[in-house]
Formats: structure tokens, sequence, C-alpha cells
């Protein structure tokens, strides 16, 4: 379990699978393990708040034009395909959830990343 979660950091994280008689993720939630960018850390209660990224470019033209997407080409914060930042889908979970860390974002990255959040909840 990482114990120096950073903000901006990129983790592979187990979101919940789609099966079974109870499953973890319904409807349009993100699911699968798949990385995700740590926006916030509450170490004390053993949480994280995260956005999770896709590499699966939206089939609906609608979901690229939201503001709450942004893209990443490959090789940003050593990610192997383009990803897609889906600020919408913040979740937090238990750091028991953090897998292996893949990269940091640069700072200008980041701060888009956070500036989405800021508007998404001023909005």
């Amino acid at each position: 379990m990482p114990i120096n979660l950073q903000i901006g950091s990129i983790y592979l994280m187990d979101l919940g699978e789609y099966t079974g008689d109870n499953p973890a993720v319904k409807g349009r939630e993100i699911g699968k393990k798949r990385p995700c960018i740590v926006v916030q850390v509450f170490e004390n209660l053993g949480l994280v708040m995260v956005v999770p990224t896709t590499s699966c470019k939206p089939n609906n033209n609608y979901l690229l034009q939201l503001p709450t997407v942004l893209f990443l080409p490959t090789g940003t914060a050593d990610l192997h395909n383009d990803s897609f930042v889906l600020c919408h889908q913040l979740r937090t979970l238990s750091i028991e959830r953090v897998g292996n860390k893949i990269g940091e974002l640069d700072l200008i990255t980041k701060e888009s990343v956070l500036a989405i959040l800021v508007a998404l909840f001023n909005s």
C-alpha cells in the first residue's frame, strides 16, 4: 500500500467489476483496473480521491465535447496509450485499491485536471 501518495500521480487502481450478483459498478460508472490520477489524499481516513482515465476513445462525440474530459497523448506521465481523463467520474476509494505507480503528471497537466474539477463544482 503506497504511503506517500501525491496529487498528480497516476496509479493503477481497482474500480470494481461489472459482474456478479451484486456488481461494484452500475450503469455508466467506470470500472475495471485502470490508471487513475490522484487529486486528493485523506491519509488519516485511508482514502484517496481520484479521476480515472481510459485509453478507449469515447465513441460518443458528446463525451469528447464535455469540459470534464481531458486528452492525454501517449507518453504523458508514462502512459502507454493516448488516454482520456474523465473528471466527471470522480471517485473516493480506499487506499487498499491503489496498485502500482505509473507516473506523474507535469505541473501544467496537473493544474488542468484540478481546474476542471474546480469548474465542475462551481457550475
